[in-house]
């Protein structure tokens, strides 16, 4: 019971400072509170200017230090991509000519290849007994005869 006294207590004394605190402020403010909101919406004009300053001040170099960056690392990039450019083109003449070798090796392998399988294909058919006119439907009806 006494905890709840104490807390009752704490509160309306919370409360009382409070108001006392407010109605001090009002009778010993230095200024009336018309005159003291003008000088806040100035203050606040002065800091929102400056504030605009800093910013224009902060793209402004950061504009020249992006400029001088570029101007030391341009010509690298240049370079680079010179040569970049350089090792495609030699890349794609050599890969070239690795095809046109791959295809004059493997071109007559590809023939003898063909030419092994058309003359597989003939003995098969002559073994089977067809002239190779056959269709697929009369082979099958062969077979189960």
């Amino acid at each position: 019971m006494a905890n709840n006294d104490s807390i009752g207590a704490f509160a309306i004394g919370f409360v009382l400072g409070g108001a006392i605190g407010a109605l001090a402020g009002l009778l010993l403010a230095p200024k009336a509170g018309v005159e003291t909101r003008a000088e806040l919406l100035e203050k606040g004009e002065a800091w929102r200017t400056r504030a605009d300053e800093m910013a224009a001040d902060m793209r402004a170099r950061g504009l020249d230090e992006f400029n001088r960056m570029n101007e030391r690392v341009g010509p690298a990039v240049d370079s680079l991509r010179e040569r970049g450019s350089t090792a495609t083109t030699a890349v794609r003449e050599a890969g070239a000519e690795v095809v046109a070798s791959a295809g004059e090796r493997v071109g007559p392998v590809v023939d003898a290849a063909r030419e092994r399988s058309a003359t597989a294909a003939t003995a098969v058919r002559s073994r089977i007994g067809g002239n190779g006119a056959e269709t697929d439907a009369e082979e099958g009806e062969a077979q189960k005869s």
